[in-house]
């Protein structure tokens, strides 16, 4: 199990497709998600290779862990690339629990 304290975000060296509106949930099932970051129109990620860390709010040790993208991303053109975003990575920082047997 990961405790998320922040995660690091990097965007593709391209002018299209960055982010702009996503979460990050946690779950111990995979069916029942909790959110512990949201963005909304963010502009943080609108530039090529733009590289920027997000704390996390109300996180706890969980199994898993996933990137949601939730609405428009900037820059969007019409076509194929209308219907894709850019992350080159995405790290994230925290705590393990390690279970003693």
């Amino acid at each position: 199990e990961v405790e998320i304290s922040s995660y690091t975000v990097k965007s593709m060296n391209n002018p299209v497709g960055h982010i702009k509106n996503w979460v990050i949930e946690i779950s111990n099932d995979e069916k029942s998600w909790s959110e512990i970051d949201k963005h909304t129109d963010d502009p943080t990620m609108n530039s090529p290779g733009k590289i920027a860390t997000f704390k996390v709010n109300n996180s706890r040790f969980a199994r898993y862990v996933r990137f949601r993208h939730t609405g428009p991303f900037w820059k969007s053109l019409t076509g194929i690339m209308a219907c894709s975003i850019r992350i080159n990575s995405i790290e994230f920082y925290g705590r393990l629990k390690i279970h003693k047997k």
